[in-house]
């Protein structure tokens, strides 16, 4: 029984260093695993933050293109503002001016009437002053050829 103690006990210190052997090498290989989950999370992160970056930049783009567009378009949209407040001015310039144009047509219209009339008005007077001149040299003719006749004779 001695000796199966003693196979027993080398069999125990035999099975004893396997397992610690086992053990180290597992130990190894999940340090192993450890370390390239720590390379491999190192290089996530790195592509993680590559990427972090990236991004970051094309948005500082984006933002900054999008301000830029902005600030076109209200240059763009001030241009047009003041081109409308010019339209409108000219067009309210236009109408004072038909407005002033009509007005001096009425004018003109009523001034010509007035003339026409009056020239009228002088047309019927020369024909009545013709007529008058007419009627008293024709009685001054009468008048001249009696008295000729009388002062002849």
């Amino acid at each position: 029984m001695c000796r199966s103690y003693g196979d027993q006990f080398e069999t125990l210190l035999k099975d004893k260093r396997d397992i610690s052997s086992y053990l180290k090498k597992q130990l190894e290989l999940r340090n192993e695993q450890v370390f390239d989950l720590n390379d491999r999370l190192i290089g996530l992160q790195q592509a993680k933050d590559y990427e972090k970056d990236l991004y970051e930049k094309n948005l500082q783009n984006f933002k900054e293109k999008h301000r830029l567009e902005i600030e076109k378009l209200e240059n763009e949209n001030m241009l047009l503002r003041t081109r409308l407040v010019a339209l409108e001015e000219f067009e309210y310039q236009r109408q004072r001016m038909e407005k002033t144009i009509d007005e001096l047509k009425d004018l003109i219209l009523k001034k010509e009437d007035a003339y026409k009339k009056a020239l009228d008005q002088m047309e019927i007077a020369l024909m009545f002053f013709k007529n008058q001149l007419f009627t008293i040299s024709e009685k001054g003719n009468s008048f001249s050829s009696n008295f000729f006749f009388c002062f002849y004779f």
